[in-house]
């Protein structure tokens, strides 16, 4: 298989133009479907930082709150909205998270590291 030589950036407009859109899912659960989004590096951080010290669960859920956008592309969930979001049927949430982490390339040791730190 002959390797790939990937034409370098010649400047940061370039550099710009070459990101691609964040992917986005729709996942099926419990009679409904949510469209996940891939987290943009700010909410990457944002995220990371509200999930620090945070039980494994709730990190999952703060990750479904970073990801889970309504019909316009926005974020559907705030903080706000953990509470609401705990009281979920592990069977309609539990799909959601699996797709959101896995989508936001997060596994479960990234997880226990947030929930640790």
């Amino acid at each position: 298989m002959a390797k790939s030589n990937p034409k370098p950036v010649a400047d940061k407009a370039a550099f710009f133009a070459a990101v691609p859109a964040p992917r986005t899912e729709v996942v099926e659960t419990g009679g409904f479907a949510v469209t996940i989004r891939e987290m943009n590096v700010g909410e990457r951080l944002e995220f990371e930082a509200a999930a620090a010290g945070k039980p494994s669960g709730e990190v999952a859920l703060l990750a479904i709150a970073a990801s889970v956008i309504d019909a316009d592309g926005n974020l559907m969930f705030g903080p706000d909205d953990l509470p609401k979001l705990k009281s979920i049927p592990p069977d309609h949430a539990v799909p959601v998270m699996r797709a959101v982490l896995k989508l936001n390339a997060l596994t479960d040791d990234d997880v226990s590291t947030l929930a640790k730190n």
